[in-house]
């Protein structure tokens, strides 16, 4: 790559990540670390292949968040049922860990930018496993959400570091297509979940999965604390980093690093209005998912909890063609314009989300609501899942580049970047997802999804204001 058609800030980025990079060493691990060219290149400590088991480590641990979550969407009426408890407050079990999710990967991100990343993950699976726990053996509704929280709340942090660990691990022009690898591996819990969760409802019971899924968690544990290396340039290089911060005048431990200093990035104009594009878009596919056991379920006679868990797999397949397909795409659209002898911009990479933010996601979101208020019978089912798909699609078409984005223009504080977009993401959604079945049952399916139609569409606007001013935006001068 021609390092002269980068800007000028991501080469000093870059030139001071390999001038201040050091030789580090994970006795602990048993990833072996390569040194060639370590002294040199903070992107040559791992070979490729140690690179890609990483990605799958890191991935894995995002599968059991995303699995966790989306399993507890058909358990919803059962739980109820068997709590004597009513479908608005258990869905609070979706809602209120999706607001405590924010807090939990801010703090994740914030730490490990001062104490690496195997730390948190290590930290968020003890606290996670404690939480399955917890829902396992939940007797009333409040100790089914209480435990629910601390679960989600442990889980959270693999969000964030997820794309923060790719971004230790892969050059710049490599980085889409990596996260979307990663994004892919974690979204096949989008098509597995629901499925596990049906038949454990039918066959089994919903604590039976509850516990499957905390022993998964502790597999995953030990996994992580045998094989997860250190990844973090800043940490590799200064392993007292964290220690020296908090010995500084005005601190006085850990506990005194600020964990919600992460949204302080959304001071920067050019990330927070891409992650209000995301959360506008992500907030459609939300007002089909959420009350879907209450919406084309009893629509179209299916009460079976298998069949119910199934009605969620067409989204799940658009999530995992989507990541890799938007991963290459933003790839490409780099390296087209610096084949083209054109000065890079990140904002480059939002151009293969306009498709998807301006027809695909809302259009889906809108027929699906017509859809279901005016077509009976097979043809309106079959007609209703594509919709699902087509909005699962869209929708980490979009969300991947921007992943991607917030770490290219935030480097050094990439898990920082991205916890704060996905947290002020995880805000509106709980909000949302609260909101949604009582606003289906007090107007209607169709003004319901129209109203998520509208919030993508003004996300798609975000989006063509950052990439048309994303220069401005970038070099405007913060505090």
């Amino acid at each position: 790559m021609d390092r002269r058609l980068l800007p000028k800030t991501f080469m000093s980025n870059e030139m001071e990540d390999r001038t201040k990079y050091a030789q580090g060493s994970e006795e602990d691990c048993l990833l072996s670390v390569s040194t060639r060219h370590h002294d040199l290149d903070p992107y040559g400590r791992f070979s490729r292949k140690q690179k890609w088991v990483i990605v799958f480590l890191v991935s894995s641990c995002a599968f059991l968040t995303h699995f966790m979550a989306r399993a507890f969407y058909p358990l919803v009426p059962h739980i109820a049922q068997e709590l004597q408890s009513s479908g608005s407050l258990i869905s609070m079990g979706i809602s209120l860990p999706i607001l405590f999710d924010g807090v939990g990967l801010m703090a994740g991100a914030t730490y490990s930018t001062y104490y690496g990343r195997r730390p948190i993950y290590l930290i968020g699976l003890v606290v996670t496993c404690v939480g399955s726990f917890g829902v396992a053996t939940s007797q009333s509704a409040v100790h089914l959400v209480v435990c629910r929280i601390l679960q989600s709340f442990g889980a959270s942090p693999a969000w964030t570091l997820g794309p923060a660990v790719v971004a230790d691990l892969f050059r710049l022009e490599e980085r889409g297509t990596a996260v979307g690898c990663f994004r892919l591996g974690f979204l096949s819990a989008a098509i597995l979940a629901p499925i596990c969760g049906g038949f454990a409802t039918r066959y089994w019971s919903w604590r039976t999965l509850e516990s499957a899924i905390l022993a998964a968690n502790m597999s995953v544990l030990a996994l992580l604390y045998y094989l997860l290396p250190e990844t973090s340039h800043s940490v590799i290089n200064d392993s007292n980093k964290g220690r020296e911060l908090c010995s500084q005048p005005g601190h006085r431990g850990f506990w005194r690093i600020n964990p919600l200093q992460s949204l302080g990035l959304l001071k920067r104009p050019n990330l927070l209005l891409v992650t209000m594009a995301s959360t506008f878009c992500s907030l459609s596919g939300y007002f089909l998912l959420t009350p879907l056991a209450y919406t084309i379920a009893p629509r179209y006679g299916i009460s079976n909890p298998v069949y119910i868990g199934l009605l969620y797999v067409p989204s799940g397949i658009g999530n995992i063609i989507g990541a890799p397909v938007s991963g290459i795409i933003s790839d490409l659209l780099i390296m087209k314009r610096m084949r083209n002898g054109d000065a890079y911009q990140p904002e480059d990479r939002l151009r293969g989300t306009l498709l998807a933010a301006g027809l695909l996601i809302p259009c889906s979101t809108l027929a699906f609501g017509l859809c279901t208020q005016l077509q009976a019978g097979k043809s309106g089912l079959l007609f209703n899942l594509l919709c699902l798909f087509i909005n699962g699609f869209g929708d980490q078409v979009v969300l991947s580049p921007i992943s991607t984005y917030n770490v290219d223009v935030m480097h050094s504080r990439s898990a920082e970047s991205s916890a704060a977009n996905i947290a002020i993401r995880a805000f509106f959604l709980s909000v949302i997802t609260t909101g949604v079945l009582p606003l289906i049952n007090a107007f209607g399916i169709v003004t319901a999804n129209a109203i998520g139609a509208v919030l993508a569409w003004t996300g798609f606007l975000m989006l063509v204001l950052s990439i048309r001013y994303g220069e401005r935006l970038r070099s405007y001068k913060k505090n």
